[in-house]
């Protein structure tokens, strides 16, 4: 075993604090035919954010997806000097970084420069995403890394190497799918057909994603009612739309518990992770639905989508 010793100085925690770093906004749009729409159904826990549905019918297997970030540094000028991570010679680089296992990608890119006279930074950032770039779990987070460094004034106190990274910070996570998502919900134009209607395209619970690949609600939009459901773009503000979900759960539950070795794989664990099976352990072991009765079910999914979302 080898350690590795750092030989430059880094922005440890008291540096971090004294710069004052933090990430003001996080939003989301998606690009279709009408051009760019926010998505304002996004459920927020800690730094981990879930699209929970649009009616405006947004696919991340369809859409285009823009992340817009705001950072703010109120004073840069601790990373210069004796104190800092460079001399009043060198600039410094701001970049995103982004990684997926379950997409089996990484990146990263520039998104702004700090100069030895700059004060306070404030960074606006539109990041995008392409349609089915990514599914399951991203991660990001930030760095301030060298950007460049003057050749006369190299310093053997500093790192003189362009693209060292000397700390990373403010990590969130955006979640595609998976467990975190009540439905995977579309909108398609059906004339003279119900408002809503459930499409399961599953075959292996335990390996297929709970995706609008394999399972969904898809909303009629050519359906008088669709407006009801429609008005706010918001799940939020239709209680309408919550009965459906829950009505859609109820059906999906109730198809997947008839296959004896499916319902025994979930409750045993037995599964893929991102799975549907993943997803219908999750909801039943996190929010203890009563399986016992239909009727049961029905009661205790509403009252999860009541207390979760609808209140």
């Amino acid at each position: 075993m080898s350690n590795s010793f750092v030989m430059y100085p880094t922005i440890d925690e008291n540096l971090f604090d004294l710069m004052g770093i933090t990430l003001n906004n996080v939003k989301f749009f998606f690009l279709n035919e009408e051009g760019e729409i926010e998505i304002d159904d996004i459920e927020r826990e800690n730094m981990s954010y879930q699209i929970v549905s649009t009616l405006t019918g947004y696919s991340p297997q369809k859409n285009e997806l823009i992340i817009e970030v705001e950072l703010e540094i109120t004073d840069v000028r601790h990373l210069f000097g004796e104190e800092g991570v460079t001399n009043a010679f060198g600039v410094l680089g701001i970049a995103l970084h982004w990684y997926s296992v379950s997409s089996s990608q990484r990146g990263s890119c520039k998104i702004h420069e700090i100069h030895p006279m700059d004060k306070k930074v404030l960074v606006n950032y539109r990041k995008k995403i392409n349609a089915s770039e990514f599914r399951g779990v991203v991660d990001f987070n930030f760095s301030i890394y060298l950007e460049s460094m003057k050749p006369n004034f190299l310093d053997e106190f500093y790192c003189n190497t362009p693209g060292t990274i000397f700390g990373q910070f403010l990590p969130f996570k955006l979640i595609f799918d998976g467990r975190g998502s009540m439905f995977p919900i579309t909108v398609e134009s059906r004339p003279n057909a119900p408002l809503w209607r459930v499409l399961m395209e599953f075959g292996d619970i335990c390996n297929e994603t709970f995706t609008s690949e394999y399972l969904q609600i898809c909303l009629n939009s050519a359906h008088p009612q669709f407006q009801i459901i429609n008005e706010g773009l918001s799940i939020k503000k239709s209680p309408l739309l919550i009965e459906i979900i829950s009505s859609a759960l109820v059906i999906i539950v109730d198809e997947i518990k008839s296959d004896q070795n499916d319902w025994e794989n979930i409750l045993s664990g037995n599964y893929q992770e991102g799975s549907i099976a993943a997803a219908i352990h999750y909801f039943l072991t996190t929010f203890e639905w009563d399986v016992s009765s239909l009727n049961k079910l029905s009661y205790s999914i509403r009252n999860t989508l009541n207390e979760k979302i609808g209140r």
